[in-house]
């Protein structure tokens, strides 16, 4: 009969799959990231800290392309030039408290020049092996991507009430792109807008019904 073309098995049956980018991964918790820092070179600990505080995208356009010339120390904010992802071409991100002190101690060992997060005074095009190993160092089994520190940023300012338009704005999304890839955050929210209800003093019927 005639060849159908296909072979007699599967060979790469044994293989596991890669994991998958849009599967759900819960952020890191505050002692995970705590475990982090402890365990990350000191450009990584740039990169985390700044990742954190201002929800910046990890890779080379927004986090690795910080210069320190995008720092406007009299409005205590930092020029975000975006990446390509839908939202505003440049955004204005103000510095958190918890950053600032970070930040002016990082000017003065830089010279105020530069990139933010480097090597040595080199530029940096990836992060993902000194991730890897701190998170070994760390002892931290499950995924967890650099990138998941954006989502905390994303997690932690709508579960405690910020408006997501602001949100969105700072992390340079859109809205409704952030509540699609945060469902299990605007669970959350719907859980804390029921609770928002005060109760009612009444708690069970107290006389017995008329028969």
């Amino acid at each position: 009969g005639r060849e159908s073309g296909l072979i007699a098995f599967n060979p790469v049956a044994d293989y596991p799959l890669p994991p998958r980018d849009d599967d759900i991964i819960m952020p890191p918790t505050a002692a995970e990231t705590q475990a982090i820092l402890e365990h990350a070179a000191p450009h990584l600990v740039r990169a985390i800290l700044l990742s954190y505080y201002l929800g910046l995208r990890p890779g080379a356009v927004e986090l690795l392309a910080l210069r320190w010339d995008q720092v406007l120390w009299d409005r205590e904010t930092i020029l975000i030039f975006s990446a390509h992802k839908g939202g505003a071409e440049k955004r204005m991100v103000p510095i958190h408290p918890g950053l600032m002190s970070h930040l002016r101690d990082w000017h003065k060992q830089d010279g105020g020049k530069g990139p933010i997060v480097h090597y040595h005074g080199r530029a940096i095009l990836c992060l993902k092996t000194a991730w890897r190993g701190a998170l070994q160092r760390a002892g931290i089994k499950r995924r967890l991507r650099m990138y998941d520190l954006r989502h905390n940023f994303v997690t932690q300012a709508l579960e405690r009430g910020a408006d997501i338009k602001a949100v969105a704005e700072i992390a340079g999304s859109r809205a409704d792109t952030l509540m699609r890839f945060y469902q299990h955050v605007s669970t959350e929210l719907r859980r804390q807008t029921v609770a928002k209800i005060p109760p009612l003093s009444y708690t069970k019927y107290s006389q017995n019904p008329k028969k």
